[in-house]
């Protein structure tokens, strides 16, 4: 019986700066076994053989891989060959890609156990449970039985990890399972259930996360906020750290209190990250997947978080949810987006194996990929040519809304469709990318001159007020003082002489600036009433070598006199 077993923990990450948790938690509980094992981590975008090459070369005696929709194609690959340079060794599968898998043996062949279910419990009663069975022709299936409390489960990282996490997205969870239970969601399997970490031990792990420096820990909890008090005391423990560092959450926005909206509003610019997934306004919609929400209460809380400068705020719609069609999905894409938060995404229902809506495609006429992502894309209500508009939306709403480009412009645009009643944001985007043929540029001046020439056709009379706004966002991304020539206003011409006066003035006034640092500045003088009140000063000088979030400074007016 052999207690010496040489491990590979491999995970193939969607992108290079992703961490997988599920697999440093094995590392842990395979060294407190003492058992030795390494950890590889790839992205989709490897080569499969750069990724075959290292896992090949090391002669382990195990192979565990973690497999979900973005990496189970690749992973169709590697493991066949690897099994071909490796036969001896045994090649293991877990993850939502083999658990939820119609015919797994089948998908990952070459793999030798295919684990459906929990990975500590896998680990206790398999991994560290001697005797260690020999490989089997062909492979099979273990099912894990008794689940570890999350409770039991160890912190995933090190403090020695740091070298390996500084800078990258870190993933914690501080709960398993979801309330909601929504049929197109993994967490609604009959095997789901809700488990709690304790929140002392959060607490304690929360300190350990931000000593490793990640660029953002992202709460993998389908509803952080699921026990609003719960969720008060995480944000509160996080708000009391040192040194924090920015964390991720994902919330149900019809469950915020006040009580959040007052410790939400204590964040520091830049730390909390919130995203919420709307879906749909529509209840029936809802309802027939299994989601509840009441539109106009979860319309008030959001508006005021997108009202909360010092967050980050992420918003979801579903297309193609059963009984969506294209005028119920325009409705939500309108409603939602015209709230203007930071981000918003449009995306498109997946039917993901071992969910109940899976189970249920037929009924609702729902016609999926047959592969990842197992994007549906043709339902009772939307024909494929219906998806061909929602794409062109999609594609149009990553170039412009989505790139920060236009901050300030999508802003007041809203705010003038709202006021009157027309145009939708829906024909602004489809407009944008209604021109077939070669894929737009991503390049600001040509999306810029498209949204231009769109808002002064349907906008004439405010156009000073866009060129003054368009002029404003141009300036985060500018190389120089010089603006595009289509957005060129009378005062530009004056730009070198009033800089030429402004940095003796500023020191004059003991508001001394490095004289570096000026030259490297912008100065932006409004055109428009509206953008002076908006910006309260009615010049700006702009210094954008610090964060992007930075309030730039307001210069009075009579400085330039």
């Amino acid at each position: 019986m052999r207690t010496d077993f040489k491990t590979a923990l491999a995970a193939v990450n969607a992108r290079s700066s992703h961490s997988n948790p599920a697999l440093f938690i094995i590392r842990q509980l395979l060294h407190a076994g003492g058992q030795d094992c390494a950890l590889f981590e790839f992205n989709i975008n490897t080569d499969w053989l750069d990724i075959l090459t290292p896992l090949a070369e090391g002669h382990f005696d195990r192979y565990l891989f973690s497999a979900y929709i973005w990496n189970e194609e690749l992973l169709s690959r590697i493991i066949p060959a690897l099994k071909e340079l490796r036969p001896g060794a045994e090649i293991i599968v877990g993850g939502p890609s083999a658990a939820y898998h119609s015919d797994p043996l089948t998908r990952f062949r070459g793999a030798d156990l295919i684990v459906k279910g929990q990975g500590e419990a896998f680990v206790r009663d398999y991994l560290l449970s001697p005797p260690v069975t020999t490989p089997t022709s062909g492979g099979r299936i273990y099912t894990v039985q008794n689940p570890v409390p999350l409770a039991q489960s160890p912190f995933p990282y090190r403090r020695d990890d740091r070298a390996l996490l500084e800078n990258r997205l870190v993933y914690y969870e501080t709960s398993r399972g979801c309330r909601f239970a929504c049929s197109y969601c993994l967490s609604a399997a009959a095997e789901e259930r809700m488990d709690f970490r304790p929140i002392e031990t959060v607490k304690a792990e929360l300190k350990l996360l931000a000593e490793i420096r990640p660029k953002i820990v992202k709460l993998v909890d389908r509803t952080f906020n699921h026990d609003p008090a719960r969720a008060r005391e995480i944000w509160r423990a996080i708000l009391e750290l040192e040194n924090p560092v920015p964390f991720h959450f994902e919330i149900h926005p019809a469950l915020l209190q006040e009580e959040d909206f007052d410790l939400l509003a204590q964040a520091p610019e830049g730390l909390f990250f919130i995203e919420a997934g709307i879906q749909s306004i529509h209840p029936d919609i809802l309802k027939n997947v299994n989601r509840g929400g009441n539109w106009k209460k979860i319309r008030a809380n959001l508006k005021r978080l997108c009202g909360m400068k010092n967050l980050h705020l992420h918003l979801d719609q579903i297309a193609a949810l059963p009984g969506d069609n294209l005028q119920t999905a325009r409705e939500t894409f309108n409603s939602v987006i015209s709230l203007g938060s930071d981000d918003f995404q449009l995306g498109f229902l997946k039917l993901l194996p071992g969910t109940p809506l899976a189970a249920e495609a037929e009924k609702w006429g729902l016609v999926s990929m047959d592969f990842p992502p197992f994007q549906v894309i043709r339902t009772d209500h939307l024909s494929f040519e219906d998806f061909q508009v929602l794409r062109k939306v999609e594609q149009a709403v990553g170039l412009y809304y989505n790139s920060d480009y236009f901050d300030r412009t999508f802003e007041a645009v809203f705010s003038l469709m709202e006021e009157a009643g027309r145009p939708e944001p829906w024909e602004l985007f489809e407009d944008l990318q209604s021109d077939a043929g070669a894929p737009p540029s991503r390049q600001w001046e040509p999306l810029a001159r498209r949204l231009f020439d769109w808002l002064s056709e349907n906008f004439p009379g405010r156009i000073d007020l866009f060129r003054d706004l368009m002029v404003l966002d141009w300036y985060r991304i500018a190389p120089s003082q010089k603006v595009p020539p289509f957005l060129s206003r009378p005062v530009d011409s004056r730009l070198r002489e009033l800089r030429s006066t402004l940095l003796p003035r500023l020191h004059s006034e003991g508001r001394g600036m490095d004289t570096t640092a000026f030259h490297h500045s912008l100065l932006f003088v409004p055109q428009t009433k509206e953008v002076l009140q908006m910006l309260g000063g009615e010049v700006l000088f702009y210094r954008w070598e610090g964060p992007k979030q930075r309030r730039p400074e307001a210069v009075p007016l009579e400085w330039l006199d």
